[in-house]
């Protein structure tokens, strides 16, 4: 092959010798134009590719190869290994070696191959040939290379080669020693100067570590205040749907008290729209004929407050400085009985009706209700003070108000006595007390004389009244008759006083 390139070359100075000087020389120096130019193309792309970093970079002494057009085969030979490879694509072929190529390469060298076999497949591949990169010393040794692996010649080739390179080789290994010394050198001080680099960086290093341990405590506490914060917000979620569940019952209540409202306000206009409510007093008259049907003709009355007089009588009372005052004293039969017997007597009473019966049978009448009548009245004024059937109508609260207002208005010693149904008698209490619609409930004769006991009167009694009263009670079994006794037992509660009176003395 070198034989068949030197022969073309031979042939291309014979025709340009023929075709004369001027030309050649025209020729030559446009293809070295162009080769400059692609050259320097290909060193810039190389240039460019390397890597930008900023750091130091350590150079073998033999590895620094720069790029040019002529080689001895002395440089490339003293690399060793990769970089021999390396540096052979770089410079023959003007660019860095493909890994399959450098792989390939590096088996062969390693395998036993030698360099110069290596640098010549990589100057005569057809890459190399295009490149044109001219290495001086590369054809002989290659030659030998190949005839020495001929058999027998190539041994005795060999030793003869050997022989008459021996003074190169010495003078070559001391230059490879020198070499070899110059990068440990270098070496050496590339890594002290990397050790100067790193130490100047652990200072910043080191002041940093307090940094970080801030910087982490920071973000430890940050956690700690984000998980407080799930916390608190799980804990808000939970207020929120209690909360929301207190809203809905309120909700529902208001709801239900809303309703509630408009159905009392749906009465109270029913009750305001009524076409003819009843005016004041309008049931006067009726009340009257309510006394006469139910209770009794004016004989019986007056024959039921005989029974008073003696009361009044025993106080002193009916004198015209302390007269007897009737509270509610209805058609005015026991203010006739007082006047018969020469007692003074006031009644109160708010009823037209009773009103004018009264002053018809010329009575001394107020009209009032009890309380406004009594407030109306002197402290110490009255000698004895009745109601008859008018306890039951009063509110508790009205009721022991009038019980002070009574002891007020009378004189010390005198004479309060009170009378109303008596609950004892369970006809009474079942029926005859519910006959009055104006009857508010019954008071048993205990309840009322601790009343009025309470309110600071003496000598307070209960009063059993069976006088001119009619029971309408069935009779009583005989002793001997089968279950008698026990009969008779719920047969008394017919018998007993139909009222009562609680009569006590005002301190």
């Amino acid at each position: 092959m070198i034989s068949q390139l030197r022969l073309e070359l031979d042939g291309v100075d014979s025709a340009s010798a023929r075709t004369g000087g001027a030309l050649m020389r025209r020729v030559r120096e446009e293809v070295a134009r162009r080769r400059a130019a692609q050259e320097a193309e290909t060193v810039a792309q190389v240039e460019s590719s390397e890597s930008a970093i900023s750091l130091p970079r350590w150079l073998g002494a033999a590895g620094a190869v720069p790029l040019k057009r002529e080689y001895v085969i002395g440089e490339l030979l003293a690399l060793d290994d990769r970089e021999f490879v390396e540096v052979a694509y770089k410079v023959l072929l003007r660019r860095e070696g493909d890994p399959a190529g450098v792989a390939h390469a590096l088996n062969s060298l390693r395998s036993g191959v030698s360099k110069v076999e290596i640098l010549h497949s990589i100057r005569f591949s057809p890459e190399g040939l295009a490149r044109g990169v001219h290495v001086d010393g590369l054809l002989a040794p290659y030659l030998l290379q190949k005839w020495r692996r001929i058999p027998l010649v190539g041994s005795l080739i060999g030793w003869a080669h050997a022989f008459v390179r021996l003074p190169w080789m010495l003078r070559n290994l001391g230059q490879m020693d020198a070499m070899r010394a110059r990068e440990i050198q270098g070496l050496g001080e590339h890594v002290n100067a990397l050790s100067r680099d790193v130490e100047g960086q652990l200072t910043p290093i080191a002041g940093m570590g307090d940094q970080v341990v801030r910087v982490q405590s920071n973000i430890d506490s940050l956690s700690e205040v984000v998980q407080d914060r799930y916390v608190s917000e799980g804990e808000l979620r939970e207020n929120v749907a209690l909360l929301e569940f207190d809203v809905r019952e309120l909700t529902d209540e208001l709801d239900r008290t809303n309703r509630r409202l408009q159905e009392l306000e749906s009465r109270f206009n029913a009750r305001e729209s009524y076409e003819h409510p009843l005016p004041a007093n309008a049931l006067d008259d009726m009340y009257v004929q309510f006394e006469e049907t139910f209770r009794g003709s004016p004989e019986l009355i007056r024959e039921r407050a005989s029974h008073y007089l003696d009361l009044v009588r025993s106080v002193g009372a009916g004198s015209e400085d302390a007269p007897v005052i009737d509270l509610g004293c209805g058609r005015g039969d026991w203010l006739d009985m007082l006047r018969e017997n020469g007692l003074h007597a006031r009644g109160i009473d708010n009823n037209q009706a009773f009103l004018r019966l009264n002053r018809e049978r010329g009575h001394d009448v107020i009209e009032a209700d009890a309380m406004q009548g009594l407030r109306a009245m002197r402290t110490g004024s009255a000698g004895a003070i009745t109601g008859m059937h008018i306890a039951e109508h009063l509110p508790f609260e009205v009721l022991v108000a009038m019980v002070d207002e009574c002891r007020r208005v009378l004189r010390p010693g005198g004479l309060l006595a009170l009378e109303t149904p008596n609950p004892e008698n369970l006809a009474v209490a079942s029926h005859y007390f519910y006959l009055d619609p104006t009857h508010r409930n019954p008071l048993p004769p205990e309840a009322l004389r601790w009343i009025v006991a309470a309110r600071q009167f003496t000598h307070v009694r209960i009063e059993r009244l069976m006088e001119s009263r009619d029971l309408h009670a069935p009779a009583l079994l005989a002793e001997d008759q089968p279950g008698a006794e026990s009969i008779n037992a719920v047969l008394q509660l017919f018998h007993n006083a139909p009222d009562y009176a609680v009569v006590g003395i005002a301190p």
